[in-house]
């Protein structure tokens, strides 16, 4: 996710196009956050990285694993807006 993040600072919503393309092939996602201009495994927090992460969730159910570097919470923090997206996502496909 880290990697998108910082590709999609440059090329924008090409790259969500990518993305949506490929997602029938996604399993497995590797979860951080970066500052668009250096790859340095923040933990979730900004609101473009959540909500790319809402649009695989619902394309496509993947593996979710987390790199990050250790801050007070991040890794729960991280885990919890994650586990969020999830149940959303499961609460919107029942209505």
């Amino acid at each position: 996710m880290g990697h998108f993040i910082c590709g999609y600072k440059v090329y924008g919503e090409k790259e969500i196009e990518t993305l949506q393309n490929l997602s029938n092939k996604l399993t497995y996602v590797h979860i951080h956050d970066n500052n668009t201009k250096k790859n340095n495994h923040e933990p979730l927090h900004r609101p473009e990285t959540i909500e790319i992460l809402k649009k695989l969730e619902n394309w496509t159910k993947p593996l979710y694993s987390f790199e990050i570097k250790y801050t007070e919470n991040g890794l729960s923090n991280s885990i919890n807006i994650v586990k969020k997206i999830i149940e959303n996502i499961i609460i919107e496909n029942i209505k």
